[in-house]
């Protein structure tokens, strides 16, 4: 995974995208199934081909997966690992390793073959200036809704307060990002 940080990002937000499905539903590996003429998962490493990202990586279980990054010049993380909170993990720390000082970190699942690189350099773009609102009013590493939402949603990109929690392989099973909300609105 040499080169995986480019130091051009600002801030440096990482990307992970989640590749580990084991298709139980689909009865086959979705992200490897034909979406207009390409397999599915081409999509998301399309999309996130963007000087907006510091660095990117694909977590997956699946060989057929692997074979597809060096293509696309995507470092790729093969595991045998059963948790979803495993591929997080695993791919925050290939990204931190090399990327120590990212500002955020988005986790991409694999098959969202609608997403646009536009909504995602969007995204990247308001975390940016929520950072920098952030920063100047009170120095605190914990932010809301950087979107300026006044509801919680599914989050995907979080800030450095994270970190650590998902580094450390807290285990939040079926809560996901909801774990973490929790944790945040408890702490703010």
């Amino acid at each position: 995974m040499a080169e995986l940080c480019r130091k051009n990002a600002h801030p440096p937000v990482g990307c992970v995208i989640m590749a580990s499905g084991l298709a139980r539903r689909f009865g086959s590996n979705k992200l490897l199934a034909d979406f207009g003429g390409r397999p599915l998962l081409c999509r998301a490493l399309k999309v996130t081909a963007t000087p907006a990202l510091a660095a990117r990586v694909v977590v997956t279980r699946s060989a057929g997966v692997k074979a597809l990054c060096p293509a696309q010049a995507v470092p790729c993380l093969l595991h045998s690992l059963p948790g979803r909170n495993d591929t997080v993990r695993l791919g925050l720390e290939a990204l931190l390793e090399h990327c120590p000082n990212l500002a955020g970190c988005i986790f991409l699942p694999g098959d969202q073959p609608l997403l646009q690189r536009e909504t995602l350099e969007s995204l990247i773009a308001a975390f940016a200036q929520t950072q920098k609102e952030t920063e100047l009013q009170s120095g605190s590493a914990c932010t809301r809704d950087f979107a300026n939402i006044d509801h919680w949603s599914d989050r995907v990109l979080f800030n450095p307060w994270w970190r650590s929690h998902i580094a450390h392989g807290i285990s939040f099973g079926k809560a996901g990002g909801r774990y973490f909300r929790r944790m945040e609105s408890n702490s703010c």
